[in-house]
């Protein structure tokens, strides 16, 4: 499915930010730890769209569940030109409102998929609306939605940015190479259920390529990680609610919105990790090492953060 915003230079980090390269990607969790981000141009912007029938999921929202929200700016007063391709009914409604939410400036639906506004300078919001239950889901409780510029569409006759959303698919190869040998580096595990697995030793980490481990709203709660190489995995929105993480290695991952509540990080290294919107709560970080982390609120650690954020 899509959204597009012919001639969007709208899309960005930080609205503070006058960079002209392409930053990297803002989940909902970057939102909702940070409510003055929003996308800059070109940027990937990700959502995690709860289905209409699913209820809270504990991790940072952005709105409540079935309803997400991305913020952006415009920067020139035009018309811009949106296109909705609803290939499965996850999006129910794309919404461009005002930055408050309150006024609805352009609705689209899988009826009636395309349309044009006119924005002045200034902040925007698009409202993703769930249109499908878990059933119609797969069996999902979300689907991951992304923000990106493409090339024209049907219909229009600009190049137009795409909002595409993804019923996630848990890649079983993959998975089962991790339980049979319990190594699987730079594997997708992305939305694998691992709820209470004996994972001791794996190997998570990075491969000769230092091409990464993607753990994304993997279920990993109450697992036994101690001593995992877990190097720089990208884990956004991973469910870790009472893991084992003694001495494992966590250094450079990004853990952006990741449940940790109750987790046991004794002697654990995050040293540079991203734990921006993660939850903390009761979580045992007796020596684990932060050095160069970036703290759930957003600030950096110093070196030598031992047991907390200094």
């Amino acid at each position: 499915m899509a959204i597009a915003a012919v001639g969007l230079l709208l899309i960005g980090a930080c609205a503070k930010s006058s960079s002209t390269e392409n930053p990297r990607a803002l989940t909902e969790y970057d939102f909702a730890a940070d409510p003055t981000l929003s996308l800059q141009p070109g940027q990937v912007g990700v959502t995690f769209l709860e289905a209409v029938d699913a209820g809270p999921t504990g991790l940072p929202d952005t709105r409540i569940p079935g309803l997400d929200i991305i913020p952006f700016e415009v920067t020139e007063a035009k018309s811009y030109s949106y296109a909705l391709d609803d290939a499965d009914g996850a999006i129910g409604h794309a919404v461009i409102a005002t930055g408050d939410a309150e006024a609805v400036l352009l609705d689209l639906t899988p009826a009636s998929p395309t349309g044009s506004v006119v924005l002045k300078p200034g902040w925007y919001a698009l409202l993703i609306v769930s249109g499908n239950t878990v059933e119609q889901n797969q069996g999902e409780t979300s689907t991951t939605v992304f923000l990106h510029r493409v090339g024209p569409v049907s219909g229009l006759s600009s190049e137009a940015s795409t909002l595409a959303g993804v019923v996630p698919k848990v890649n079983q190869a993959d998975l089962g190479t991790l339980l049979s040998t319990r190594k699987c580096q730079a594997c997708n595990l992305s939305d694998a259920n691992l709820s209470g697995a004996n994972l001791r030793n794996a190997e998570l980490g990075p491969n000769e390529d230092n091409e990464v481990t993607t753990l994304s709203r993997s279920n990993l709660s109450r697992a036994d990680l101690t001593r995992a190489d877990m190097r720089g995995a990208y884990m956004t929105g991973a469910n870790l609610e009472n893991a084992k993480l003694t001495n494992a290695n966590l250094g450079g991952a990004k853990l952006g919105g990741v449940n940790l509540t109750g987790a046991d990080l004794t002697n654990a290294n995050l040293g540079f990790s991203v734990l921006t919107g993660a939850n903390l709560s009761g979580a045992i970080l007796t020596g684990a090492d932060f050095t160069f982390a970036t703290w759930t609120d957003g600030r950096n650690c110093a070196r030598g953060s031992i047991g907390a954020c200094n």
